[in-house]
């Protein structure tokens, strides 16, 4: 290409080579970044759930300071006429301090989503029970809270060593068993910066086409060896959901992120070994 005076000037336009080798440059970083991108994302879900786990705890911490220093189980309540009638839980129990003052319903089976749909739709709303990689992104509440008795009694263990978590093995048959516990001080628990107070729930509390509706309110508590990550009837997740695995809140109120397989080393291993981060087991049920 010439100037108008006639000296010749250098073509700016990029060759087909020079176009190739920048769209390949650009591919190439791509394809460096994108993993790295993702990673960050994920560590970013993660810490949106491990705030909410360490938000949860201390609200029950505030909880316990209004109500003579006791917090709560997994379950609030039990009703006496039905099997496993919860009708109420941790995170009713956190309701008020989330700005919900309203007075909930008691001695109703509260998981009873068919019963109390706006019970299930008012947990939807709440971002602390949601975490961004529980697979139901529909399930009310992402969380299961320890109702596990400390230490682990007698009674507890004649009704769940019987199975020991095996596919398929439910706990004994004892008859009335209820040993669970609804409500317990801090100072009660000892060592309670090795106990698992709150983690996150598993699967199977989607139950689509049941007796309970679509995504249910129940079973967000675990009290045997059965419904521990590996156990026969699971509450507890058993998958990898985040980088690092599951995350749980202790009872001092840290965080943690561990495997399935650091809660729960699953069958057939004894019951205090399965139970180890979870209660105190009697070293004769080891």
């Amino acid at each position: 290409m010439k100037h108008r005076s006639g000296v010749r000037l250098a073509a700016s336009a990029f060759t087909l080579i020079e176009l190739l080798v920048v769209v390949a440059i650009i591919a190439l970083l791509i394809s460096i970044l994108l993993p790295s991108l993702k990673q960050a994302k994920a560590q970013a879900r993660r810490t949106l759930c491990t705030t909410n786990l360490r938000t949860q705890c201390q609200t029950m911490y505030l909880y316990a300071s209004d109500n003579a220093d006791v917090m709560v189980g997994g379950i609030m309540g039990f009703e006496p006429t039905g099997p496993n009638n919860e009708w109420g839980n941790w995170f009713t129990a956190m309701l008020p301090y989330l700005g919900n003052d309203e007075n909930l319903p008691q001695r109703q089976a509260l998981w009873r989503e068919r019963r109390h749909p706006t019970l299930a739709d008012k947990m939807r709303t709440q971002p602390i029970f949601q975490c961004p990689d529980n697979p139901d992104p529909k399930q009310p509440v992402d969380y299961v809270a320890s109702a596990v008795p400390t230490p682990y009694t007698p009674y507890a263990v004649r009704a769940d060593i019987a199975g020991g978590g095996r596919a398929g093995d439910a706990f004994q048959g004892v008859s009335g068993f209820n040993e669970y516990r609804a409500f317990f001080r801090l100072e009660d628990v000892a060592n309670a910066g090795l106990y698992v107070y709150i983690t996150e729930n598993h699967t199977s509390l989607f139950q689509p086409g049941s007796f309970f509706v679509q995504r249910s309110l129940r079973f967000h508590t675990f009290f045997l060896t059965s419904q521990l990550p590996f156990g026969s009837y699971p509450r507890v997740a058993s998958d990898i959901r985040h980088p690092g695995g599951i995350d749980m809140v202790f009872y001092d109120g840290h965080v943690e992120t561990n495997l399935p397989s650091w809660l729960d080393v699953g069958w057939p291993y004894s019951l205090g070994q399965r139970l180890i981060h979870v209660t105190e087991v009697p070293e004769s049920e080891f």
